[in-house]
């Protein structure tokens, strides 16, 4: 069975666009791959934002309610301010993974048609990531050295603070195994 011809749309004027340019089947496959990872970053994000519009509601309406009372008010305004912005989200990420879905599905079908394709843009990916990985490696390797330039200087200068921070960081070591400790025989009612 013929693959089915894609579907034509036209702007509100009832034209046709200009038909694209023929696009090599590597581009298509590096764009469908590329365009999955940026929609997961996105989706990603904007969890992120979600979860820190209700935080920042909440903490701003108790802060609200702390110095002026409970004013029933202030409080479907913070919350429908709060549910507008929240709904939005959640079209974006619905919008988003509806999109992904079909991406998803092109992936899958470029897989089985397109293997030699595939494998190229995946080997690329990898070796771009790889990339990235041994930068930031250099990057945290050069940080490692310089704070380790830093506590030297500072021991020279300052021994009694490395002392001090020692001492701390072992009475915070000998704390944790009695705090646990005491938390297992409160899970357990022993006294």
């Amino acid at each position: 069975m013929p693959a089915a011809a894609p579907l034509l749309i036209t702007s509100g004027t009832g034209v046709a666009p200009a038909a694209p340019a023929a696009v090599d089947i590597h581009t298509q496959v590096h764009d469908a791959f590329e365009a999955r990872q940026l929609i997961l970053e996105e989706l990603t994000t904007l969890d992120g934002q979600r979860k820190d519009l209700g935080r920042t509601t909440a903490l701003a309406y108790a802060s609200d309610v702390s110095a002026n009372g409970v004013d029933p008010a202030k409080a479907i305004t913070a919350r429908d301010a709060w549910q507008t912005k929240d709904t939005q989200i959640a079209a974006q990420q619905d919008a988003l993974t509806d999109l992904l879905r079909l991406i998803e599905a092109r992936i899958e079908e470029f897989k089985r048609k397109y293997k030699t394709e595939v494998s190229e843009v995946l080997r690329d990916q990898i070796a771009a990531l790889s990339e990235d990985l041994s930068e930031q490696e250099k990057a945290e390797h050069l940080t490692e050295k310089q704070l380790k330039v830093l506590w030297n200087e500072l021991r020279d200068v300052d021994p009694g603070y490395l002392a001090t921070m020692a001492k701390e960081s072992s009475l915070r070591l000998s704390a944790a195994p009695k705090k646990a400790a005491t938390s297992a025989k409160k899970s357990t009612g022993k006294k």
